[in-house]
């Protein structure tokens, strides 16, 4: 039971952390533009938090919600400066890949026989 544990949480904090890199250097290509197509980031943000509900993370799922009604405003054409919201969006990407490491340290150990 403890390896499919490891392995599920390995995998989950995996993807989260690929997904998380491409929305960053999504948004990061956004910033320094000054605008920019925002639909391959919200494709990796929705993804993300259907992958946190499913793995029982539903503050990250609830989180990936918000990062997402911000970007479809953008996309509804509610132009804030967009400059800092994207710099908001990108802290908020580098949380969740901290949320991916700390669920890899949280997994059960492995055991060692000898």
């Amino acid at each position: 039971m403890d390896s499919e544990v490891r392995a599920l949480g390995r995998q989950y904090a995996r993807q989260t952390r690929r997904r998380m890199a491409r929305a960053i250097r999504d948004l990061l290509t956004i910033q320094r533009v000054g605008s920019g197509d925002t639909s391959r980031v919200s494709a990796w943000i929705r993804e993300q938090g259907e992958a946190s509900r499913v793995a029982g993370f539903a503050r990250v799922a609830r989180l990936c919600q918000s990062m997402e009604d911000c970007l479809a405003g953008l996309r509804n054409g509610e132009r804030p400066a967009v400059v800092p919201v994207v710099g908001t969006l990108l802290e908020v990407c580098r949380t969740v890949q901290l949320h991916a490491e700390s669920v890899v340290r949280a997994l059960p150990q492995e055991r060692i026989s000898a």
